[in-house]
């Protein structure tokens, strides 16, 4: 049968993988080493492969081993398969949570993001467009907006954002916002709105600091591609207004500083239906979330389409809703399982719901977002403190504003490497089992079974219904 490998060298393939890892597994059972240890062990080896085999293993006989997927994903990143990776530390940021093999989840995929971004922003800035890192997954373009935005220029964005988070360790893994809202910059022959890690990462009063920022900006706002860094500074405070110094004084720093933040916090153009095609072959994907919505008063009327890489629907009808605006959470969580059934899939039964905020909340929590998702390494305090309050009852944001300071990432892994390494696995039928029997809850057959996770030793019990 055509496009059909034969059923011997399937055969022979999945013998070979089974007879490796079965291989790894009984080798290290042998030297009496635990297969969590061996796994790491290989992995400080860069047998990248050898170790996923083990990892996968582990999870093979413990779905609810957190940390065995984190090292899973962990091992194909290091394999150069960094959409794969994206997606297993999805799925460990969603039954994690807050735990640390949660928030070592998210710093992961994000490092990844970041970097593969700053590589396309090159790339694509000198007219590569060929996508790279594998197939990316569905892409979250911004809603866009068919009547007056006043106050939420932002909300459509903060669409893209929530159905992120709800589609996050689902059978739809959403491609990185990095590279979309980048993909969206720069599809239309514009350079992009970007702060690579190689000027970001730099103090503004340095050399390099200061003329990268210069070279990123667009000529309208005093950017220049003026060698002379003289000259540069002298036709960037002309352009503000200031006094023509040619000197980098602190007044022109902080006019600086504050122009860059404002070209990062630009809203995401929109996208013309015949620039989809470009876009998703930029991003290596095959479909693309596309829609509109209109805020009147305080109802909203939102209309969605998956299309794909010709940009043409891939289902019978649009997702349609009208929601009251303080129910527009729960009307991206709607959507999010809409989304998924398409492909009749589902969403992950550990996904947190982000409380209701309002219109000036998701409006300041996308513009958030969207500046760290073009490459800004930490927001400063003063910005945190005069956003609303209710902006971090948002998880995502909660949880980048408690990390934004966490540059021990490699200590917070190690520390968290030893405890796991430490805890014995978890046998889940039966510690579930013993559960049950002590709350009297439903049998494994019953409609409403109780789900329960391993993490660091304890279980997490979510959705008991008696």
């Amino acid at each position: 049968m055509r496009g059909r490998a034969p059923r011997s060298k399937l055969s022979v393939v999945i013998a070979a993988s089974l007879i490796a890892l079965v291989s790894i597994v009984t080798s290290a059972v042998a030297r009496d080493v635990d297969p969590r240890q061996a796994g790491v062990d290989l992995l400080r080896l860069k047998e990248w492969s050898r170790a996923q085999a083990v990892f996968d293993s582990l999870l093979v006989k413990d779905l609810s081993d957190l940390g065995a997927g984190y090292m899973a994903a962990w091992a194909e990143a290091e394999q150069g398969r960094v959409e794969r990776a994206r997606c297993r530390f999805h799925e460990v940021e969603a039954a994690g949570g807050d735990d640390d093999v949660g928030v070592l989840s998210v710093l992961r995929r994000r490092e990844f993001e970041r970097t593969r971004a700053d590589a396309q922003y090159q790339r694509w800035r000198q007219g590569s467009t060929e996508a790279t890192g594998g197939p990316a997954g569905l892409v979250l373009l911004p809603l866009e907006p068919l009547g007056a935005t006043t106050g939420g220029e932002f909300y459509g964005l903060a669409w893209s954002y929530l159905l992120y988070d709800y589609l996050k360790g689902s059978s739809v893994c959403p491609a990185s916002m990095a590279s979309t809202l980048l993909a969206l910059d720069t599809v239309d022959g514009r350079d992009g709105v970007r702060l690579p890690r190689s000027v970001g990462a730099q103090p503004i009063n340095t050399t390099v600091g200061l003329s990268g920022r210069l070279r990123l900006l667009p000529e309208a706002v005093g950017g220049s591609d003026i060698t002379e860094p003289a000259q540069a500074i002298v036709f960037f405070q002309r352009n503000q207004g200031l006094y023509e110094s040619g000197q980098a004084d602190l007044a022109t720093l902080r006019r600086l500083e504050n122009v860059v933040r404002e070209w990062m916090a630009t809203p995401p153009p929109p996208l013309t239906p015949d620039g989809v095609p470009e876009l998703l072959s930029r991003l290596g994907a095959k479909r693309a979330l596309r829609g509109t919505y209109r805020i009147d008063e305080s109802q909203v009327s939102i209309q969605m389409s998956l299309v794909d890489a010709r940009g043409l629907p891939v289902h019978d009808r649009p997702i349609e809703f009208d929601f009251p605006l303080n129910r527009t959470s729960a009307a991206a969580a709607r959507a999010a399982s809409e989304i998924v059934a398409v492909g009749r899939g589902r969403l992950s039964p550990w996904s947190s719901r982000v409380p209701e905020l309002g219109l000036g909340s998701w409006n300041a929590a996308a513009r958030t977002r969207l500046l760290y998702d073009r490459g800004l390494g930490r927001i400063d305090s003063k910005t945190w403190d005069e956003m609303p309050t209710q902006v971090l009852d948002w998880p995502m944001l909660s949880l980048l504003h408690a990390t934004q300071d966490r540059t021990g990432r490699e200590q917070l892994e190690a520390d968290w490497l030893q405890s796991w390494l430490r805890t014995p696995t978890l046998d889940p039928k039966a510690s579930l089992l013993r559960l049950r029997q002590g709350l009297a809850s439903p049998g494994f057959g019953a409609r409403n079974a109780t789900q329960a996770v391993g993490s660091r030793g304890r279980l997490i019990i979510r959705g008991v219904e008696q």
